[in-house]
């Protein structure tokens, strides 16, 4: 880690310089004017570049496995609420930073009252018929809600012995409402916390009804043995009853750079450890995953007992992941153990306790070693050590172009007028044959990113299509299939009438359609979405190979000419490493997959319908009376209505899912994968112009020098000399730069 960081430093250091050569340059008698751009440019980007190379770790596993916990670890402090509520808690972020603050970000009071309006689709009270108007900031909105909720029997509080969702979600608005009025604007806002009020923070993760109003949560924590690159991310648990919060830590998932899966020693491996894990496979980011298994002391008699329950879970995750490599300590002993002196009294004898077990300590202590290595290794390993050595050969170009401009510019010092205008011809005709060269490539480019457009664009459309595309096909088969056992919902009625009961089957119906989109379509379209990435990039490496002798051409003669005019050239080739960094372009230009959330806003207003229908039946029930052919049950009416309800529940959620899929289907297609096509053509050709970097030489601004006093001249002498010597400095820097780069590389590989 402190290779990584110091080596980080050094380059920057080196950019600093670098640019500052500019401004000397700029201070000659003469020059003022002289332009880097291109120079420049590059040595911002690279800044800034530099500042956003994060590495996202995701903690992911169940419910109480440990995961906040384990995070707080990590961090050597106990700075994440330890078992947070389950039904609104949402990922939270955690980096490095100078000081310890908490950055909480708003829902919009439309993005509220639009998950509201969705609780409230067939909605048992005839109030909200229509959700569409319901807005919590009004206190007539907010007053009858509230009256409604407290009229639902307990049928429809509950779904499976579980307080329903939805419930929840109503009931924790309102709640929270007046705690949160002056803070919810019409657009996200953000409360900030510094570091005196920091674990204020922690009343909105606790409380279902004011974390259920937040979007985001970033903690910058101090004095942390993970850097300022590393962000972590608590997820929620995989199983929570709510599958919205799957498909945000799927969101999460998509963009992260290592997996920590959290397995609690007391419950083993269950059941949605197995899901959740072969969901990951879908998705194809199965690759960069640790398992840590959190060891609860007090549950194991005895070490013994203890490897034994490690080894079963060991043995069980390698039947789903056969390379699964898995550590197991206590993050709980060694959290305490951290916080000597802080604990209360109930936590110290706790750990007073724990510290006579002196072999599960030497266990623990080592294991937890072992994933520390283990998980910098892989955090300092090729993607940071490439991102580094990309950065240092862009650096490495611009200091040779300086040093070049350098040299040349004595050259044109001891010249006179005639003889500084022919050398300054020569580099003039040099200069317009490479931007000859930039535009050939930046149009040869253009169109075959064009081409690749127009063909992403029909893959992209079949992948989608209810026809040909066979994810969607399944998911419609899944609703149209969906059955339903209407006598266990038939004792609900007397308490909740039919209306209430509706309710009931819709909210079950929808949370397996839920399930079922953040379990299947969301990996599916998460794999298709890779496949299209990787086309990309090697199409657009394909499509830049043939450039790569004619540059080296190129330069190769402004080499010869530099050198038959008395100048050493000493630079490198910098040749021809046309891969694609597509992680590194969507972080810099801000293009993120459109979130698996946003596919379960799909509704189906059909509640007026089916009690019509049920007043049909009734009709009908007592129009067979009267000629004596009744129903065949009492219930048989009842059933009748339910399933032609359903039946419309079933073609409405079709209709709504198809159009939240095309809708997703134009996002991923214009916001993300076309985008990003266009980003990574814009990289490629800004990467094959900057090879020509130290070849463009713009020296127009130094005939103003020709023909000055005397003492200019000496001054501009004295200031390129030191320019030179500093240039030659820099070269030696970013050589041990690159040698540390090389043993970084070699360490993290044995």
């Amino acid at each position: 880690m402190k290779t990584y960081e110091t080596l980080k430093t050094e380059l920057l250091n080196i950019n600093g310089i670098l640019t500052g050569l500019f401004e000397t340059a700029r201070s000659i008698p003469g020059l003022k004017n002289q332009s880097f751009d291109q120079w420049e440019d590059t040595c911002t980007g690279i800044t800034k570049d530099t500042t956003s190379d994060d590495i996202h770790v995701a903690v992911v596993g169940t419910i109480k496995s440990g995961k906040s916990t384990f995070v707080n670890t990590l961090l050597t402090g106990d700075y994440l609420k330890r078992g947070a509520g389950v039904v609104t808690s949402i990922v939270t972020r955690v980096v490095g930073g100078e000081h310890k603050q908490a950055h909480l970000f708003f829902k919009s009071w439309d993005e509220v009252n639009h998950d509201i309006q969705q609780a409230l689709i067939l909605f048992p009270d005839d109030r909200f018929s229509s959700t569409d108007n319901f807005d919590i900031r009004r206190q007539k909105d907010r007053e009858e809600l509230e009256r409604a909720i407290s009229s639902l029997s307990a049928d429809q509080l509950f779904t499976k012995d579980m307080r329903n969702v939805n419930s929840v979600l109503l009931s924790s608005y309102l709640n929270g409402y007046d705690r949160v009025h002056d803070i919810v604007a019409s657009d996200s806002t953000e409360l900030h916390f510094d570091p005196d009020h920091f674990p204020d923070h922690r009343e909105f993760v606790s409380s279902d009804a004011l974390s259920v109003y937040l979007s985001d949560i970033r903690l910058e924590v101090a004095d942390t043995k993970l850097g300022d690159h590393i962000e972590i991310a608590d997820c929620q648990g995989s199983d929570s009853p709510n599958p919205l919060h799957l498909a945000m830590i799927q969101d999460y998932l998509y963009r992260t750079n290592l997996i920590v899966y959290v397995v609690s020693s007391r419950t083993g491996v269950r059941q949605a450890d197995i899901r959740f894990l072969s969901m990951i496979k879908k998705m194809a980011i199965i690759d960069n995953i640790l398992f840590v298994v959190n060891c609860d002391f007090s549950e194991h008699d005895s070490l013994g007992d203890l490897e034994n329950g490690i080894e079963k879970i060991h043995e069980e995750l390698k039947l789903l992941i056969p390379g699964a490599v898995l550590f197991s300590f206590s993050g709980l002993y060694h959290l305490f153990d951290e916080q000597q002196g802080q604990l209360s009294a109930k936590d110290q004898a706790r750990l007073d306790q724990w510290q006579q077990e002196s072999d599960f300590i030497t266990y623990s202590s080592a294991e937890r070693q072992r994933f520390f290595d283990t998980f910098y290794q892989k955090i300092n390993r090729e993607r940071f050590a490439l991102l580094l050595k990309n950065h240092l050969e862009r650096l490495s170009m611009v200091g040779d172009g300086i040093d070049q401009w350098i040299q040349l510019s004595k050259v044109m010092l001891d010249q006179d007028a005639d003889g500084a205008g022919k050398i300054t011809e020569k580099i003039e005709l040099h200069r317009l044959r490479i931007n000859q060269m930039k535009s050939v490539i930046q149009n040869t480019l253009e169109g075959a990113i064009d081409k690749l457009k127009r063909d992403l664009k029909p893959e992209i459309d079949r992948f989608f299509d209810a026809r040909s595309g066979e994810m969607v096909r399944q998911l419609i088969d899944f609703i149209r299939s969906y059955s339903i056992n209407y006598n266990d919902y038939l004792d609900g009625i007397e308490s909740s009438g039919f209306g209430g009961t509706l309710y009931v089957i819709y909210q079950d119906f929808k949370q397996a359609v839920d399930i079922y989109m953040a379990e299947n379509l969301t990996p599916e379209i998460v794999r298709f979405v890779k496949r299209l990435e990787k086309k990309l990039a090697d199409s657009i490496v394909t499509i830049t190979k043939p450039f790569d002798n004619m540059i080296r051409e190129v330069i190769s003669e402004h080499r010869f000419a530099l050198e038959n005019i008395g100048l050493n050239i000493n630079g490198s080739e910098y040749g021809g490493n046309t891969e694609l960094d597509l992680e590194r372009i969507k972080t810099i230009v801000g293009i993120v997959i459109p979130p698996a959330k946003a596919m379960m806003r799909y509704s189906a207003h059909v509640k007026t319908d089916a009690v019509i229908r049920l007043g049909v039946y009734k009709l009908i029930g007592a129009v067979k009376k009267v000629i004596r052919k009744p129903f065949s049950s009492e219930n048989e009416e009842t059933v009748m209505a339910f399933k032609g309800a359903v039946k419309r529940i079933k073609q409405e959620t079709e209709r709504s899912v198809l159009a939240q899929l095309k809708d997703h289907r134009e996002n991923i297609k214009f916001q993300y994968v076309l985008k990003l096509a266009d980003a990574a053509s814009r990289e490629i050709n800004e990467r094959l112009c900057e090879r020509f970097q130290a070849s463009v030489l713009q020296m127009a601004e130094f005939k103003n020098l020709i023909g000055e006093k005397q003492s200019d001249r000496q001054k501009a002498n004295d200031i390129l000399k030191d320019m030179g010597q500093t240039a030659g400095e820099i070269g030696d820097r970013i050589d041990a730069v690159r040698e540390g780069l090389s043993q970084l590389v070699q360490e993290t590989m044995e």
